[in-house]
C-alpha cells in the first residue's frame, strides 16, 4: 500500500477492514499520509494484532502522539 496518496475516506474504510482482520502479518503502508482525521482510526485498528510481525510507516507525517498510540498498542499485543 506504499505509495498509494490514500485520502481520508479510503483510510477510514482501510481501517474498518483491519480493525477485524487477525491473521495480518505485514503492513507497508509507507508515503501515505496518517496526519489526515482517519489516521488516528488507522492507527487504533492496528491494535491487538498479535501476529503483525512487520510494519513499515516511513514518511507517514505521523505525530508523536500517534506514535506514542501506536507503540503502546503493539506493546499490549505482546
Amino acid at each position: 500500500m506504499s505509495h498509494n496518496e490514500l485520502s481520508d475516506n479510503a483510510l477510514s474504510l482501510m481501517a474498518s477492514g483491519l480493525a477485524e482482520n487477525q491473521s495480518l502479518t505485514e503492513l507497508f503502508i509507507t508515503h501515505n499520509d496518517l496526519s489526515l482525521p482517519s489516521g488516528v482510526k488507522f492507527i487504533n485498528s492496528l491494535a491487538n494484532k498479535p501476529q503483525l510481525k512487520s510494519l513499515a510507516l516511513n514518511s507517514c507525517r505521523l505525530s508523536s502522539a500517534l506514535l506514542e498510540k501506536l507503540v503502546s498498542d503493539m506493546k499490549d499485543s505482546d
